[in-house]
């Protein structure tokens, strides 16, 4: 079947939506559940995700898998900065944040 251009835009836009999702979760859990478990909730949204989307037999479940995949996105993208920021020795902290934000582009 066809995709219309509305659902076109809701493939494409349903991950930042559930990245933005994500990024305001996190500022509310933030420091009640620390970097460590933002990082695991982010692994497990990325999992659940990719499963959702790879045996979605729907458009409806595609888009869920998206979001759900996007929620992981907008965790990582908080917890890692910090989490590296934090674990990472100082001569090397720098390096490994900077890498990190040059991997996602």
């Amino acid at each position: 079947p066809s995709v219309t251009p509305l659902q076109a835009g809701l493939l494409v836009g349903m991950t930042l939506f559930g990245a933005l999702a994500g990024s305001v979760a996190t500022l509310v859990a933030d420091d009640r559940v620390g970097r460590k478990a933002e990082l695991f909730a982010a692994a497990a949204c990325y999992g659940v995700g990719a499963a959702l989307m790879g045996s979605s037999e729907s458009l409806n479940w595609l888009l869920v898998g998206r979001g759900i995949y996007g929620l992981g996105i907008g965790f990582a993208m908080h917890a890692a900065p910090a989490y590296i920021a934090e674990t990472a020795p100082t001569s090397v902290r720098g390096l490994l944040v900077a890498a990190k934000e040059v991997a996602i582009v």
